[in-house]
């Protein structure tokens, strides 16, 4: 599907300016979010963080804002967040911490995230498999974070016979 036939859907136009906005593929971005939350961005996983539309975890919105928020309007979100020496990021504002959290509801802030999570992947995965990550590789990563994701490709490559 391309971004010119998505109709009115809100969340699918959010994908849509997502994808004109950072590159990243819209098939990629509409696929993740029909995956992790059936295009639903008020999803709330039951067993973790994850939550909306594209199911972050706490600690991964917060680092992702905290990198590029500012390039997307949310500068002053990304100022309140820190990052402490194990590399774990911190609002010392529950309150604040909790405004930024529920940004993950809104459709397009999400899917602008998202976009910007997948492409620091991309980039990771490039440095550490040699070549040019697919859908299904970002995915992984998305799912399983980049270094599990590098693994299972690396080992998929070097290792076809061997179970996952």
């Amino acid at each position: 599907m391309t971004p010119e036939a998505i109709g009115g859907s809100p969340v699918r136009q959010a994908i849509a300016h997502a994808s004109r906005t950072t590159g990243m593929s819209f098939q990629f971005l509409l696929s993740t979010a029909v995956r992790e939350s059936s295009l639903n961005p008020k999803a709330e996983a039951k067993t973790s963080s994850a939550t909306g539309l594209f199911q972050f975890l706490d600690a991964t919105w917060l680092t992702t804002v905290k990198r590029h928020g500012a390039k997307h309007g949310l500068g002053a979100e990304a100022s309140m967040i820190e990052m402490a020496a194990n590399g774990r990021p911190n609002v010392s504002d529950p309150g604040l911490r909790r405004a930024i959290l529920d940004l993950r509801y809104d459709p397009k802030i999400s899917s602008l995230m998202a976009a910007e999570f997948a492409s620091d992947n991309a980039d990771y995965l490039r440095g550490r498999t040699g070549q040019e990550p697919e859908a299904g590789d970002l995915y992984a990563a998305h799912f399983l974070g980049a270094g599990g994701a590098a693994e299972l490709v690396n080992a998929a490559r070097d290792r076809p016979w061997a179970s996952a």
